[in-house]
C-alpha cells in the first residue's frame, strides 16, 4: 500500500496521471478497509489491497466506457444540433422564385398564392 501510495504521488508530480485517477488510490484504500471488515479483521493484508485492485480494475473499466458512450453521445449531439442550425439558416432565406415559362402557368401559380414567379422576367414581359 505505501508503494502504491508513493508511485501515485509521483505520478502526480510528474503530471502523468489523468485528473479522474485523483482519488483512485483513497477509494482503492476504503475497498481494502471494507474487504478488511467484512472478513472481521482489523488490519489491512495483502489479500486485501489485491482485492481492491480488482475491484478498481472492474471500475477503470466501466469509467472507460461511459466516458467513451458520453462522447459518442455528445458528438450525436452536436450533429443533430448542426442539422437543426441547418434547417433554420435555410427556413430564414428568401423564398426561391420560380421562373415562368408560360404565362397561363404564371398567372395560375400567382393567382394560388403557392408559388412566386420571378419579378420581370423576359418571358412575363410578353403579356
Amino acid at each position: 500500500m505505501d508503494e502504491a501510495y508513493l508511485e501515485d504521488r509521483e505520478a502526480f508530480h510528474l503530471g502523468k496521471r489523468d485528473a479522474l485517477h485523483g482519488h483512485e488510490l483513497m477509494v482503492r484504500t476504503r475497498v481494502a478497509v471494507a474487504l478488511m471488515v467484512l472478513d472481521g479483521r482489523v488490519e489491512l493484508n495483502d489479500e486485501d489491497w489485491e482485492l481492491a485492485e480488482a475491484v478498481m480494475v472492474h471500475s477503470r473499466a466501466t469509467r472507460t466506457v461511459v466516458r467513451q458512450r458520453l462522447a459518442e453521445v455528445s458528438a450525436q449531439e452536436h450533429v443533430t444540433r448542426g442539422r437543426a442550425a441547418g434547417k433554420q439558416k435555410f427556413a430564414e432565406q428568401e423564398p426561391f422564385r420560380l421562373p415562368c415559362s408560360n404565362s397561363n402557368i404564371c398567372s395560375m401559380r400567382a393567382s394560388s398564392g403557392r408559388f412566386h414567379t420571378m419579378p420581370n422576367h423576359p418571358k412575363d414581359q410578353r403579356r
